[in-house]
């Protein structure tokens, strides 16, 4: 129970960032790619406000049984805290892989969710990181992941943004960086 989320049953940061490490050795020795994708779902705290906090906890939970059934077997999914998700996707070849999982995770909330007989629209923000050799450590990735998943939100949430390190350091052009 130490590394497992007692909400959902995801394993928590501290069993993620454990796997986070032990796939960049995966794909270090394999010789393939590994994305990661951190997920937030948007408006969450307008369901707790509104519907209080036992419906918040019947969202995450039902919201990590629709991410589970929609992953690949091989990935890993966690839960941060609060309403922030992670998914580790191992022997990822390409960008559009990668594009098209993320789409497929941005679809699930096409249809609201009914929850306790209260019919709610969801959606999620995805930021996606992808490893290259300047990720000096896990820790980094989750970040550049973070980072990412802030630029969708801010662009218009309900979409998926690739980090990108030269974007950062450009003007506001995101013609390059956002993918929905």
């Amino acid at each position: 129970q130490a590394h497992h989320d007692c909400l959902t049953g995801l394993p928590n940061r501290s069993l993620f960032m454990d796997r986070l490490e032990q796939s960049i050795k995966y794909i270090k020795r394999n010789k393939t790619g590994m994305a990661l994708f951190f997920m937030d779902l948007d408006h969450f705290k307008i369901i707790n406000d509104t519907h209080g906090h036992h419906m918040g906890d019947n969202v995450l939970k039902e919201v990590s049984k629709i991410f589970q059934e929609n992953m690949r077997e091989n990935d890993i999914l966690s839960r941060l805290g609060g309403d922030e998700f992670t998914l580790i996707l191992k022997d990822i070849h390409d960008r559009d892989d990668i594009r098209k999982i993320a789409q497929k995770f941005i679809k699930i909330f096409i249809e609201p969710l009914v929850i306790d007989g209260i019919t709610l629209s969801l959606s999620t923000s995805i930021g996606i990181s992808t490893y290259n050799e300047k990720h000096i450590n896990s820790t980094q990735l989750l970040n550049d992941a973070d980072t990412a998943m802030y630029k969708a939100k801010k662009n218009g949430k309900n979409n998926y943004a690739f980090f990108e390190e030269e974007i950062w350091k450009t003007s506001d052009n995101t013609s390059n960086f956002l993918y929905t």
